[in-house]
């Protein structure tokens, strides 16, 4: 216990000396920004259900009618598909982090890509 004491107070102390004292909370999940994409329907403008979005090789998590990419600041090719549709491809810039230390937060970027039907 006491241990655990120790170490929390070594950290605080690391954590103060980097400029943190100044952050009420630190968030580890703020360091990386997010761009959040929702698919729908060109026509309809209804979300897709069971569509894909992908930065390279790698899915976006589904999040209900969003898909969220956590991903650090830079401009990415996002891939958008679903079945039936005809796929697309959309840049999206995410702004690099701000701030100093431990305040340092990405930007979370929002995007609406609308997919058309297949003939």
């Amino acid at each position: 216990m006491l241990r655990r004491l120790l170490a929390s107070a070594a950290l605080l102390s690391l954590l103060a000396l980097a400029g943190c004292d100044e952050c009420g909370e630190i968030d580890c999940a703020c360091l990386q920004g997010g761009i959040v994409v929702t698919v729908v329907d060109a026509t309809t403008k209804q979300p897709l259900v069971g569509a894909k979005v992908a930065i390279g090789n790698d899915l976006c998590a589904p999040n209900g009618p969003d898909h969220v990419c956590n991903v650090p600041g830079g401009t990415y090719s996002v891939k958008v598909s679903a079945t039936g549709y005809a796929p697309k491809t959309v840049s999206i810039v995410l702004p690099e982090p701000q701030g100093e230390g431990c305040c340092v937060c990405g930007d979370r970027v929002e995007q609406t890509v609308e997919l058309a039907q297949m003939p």
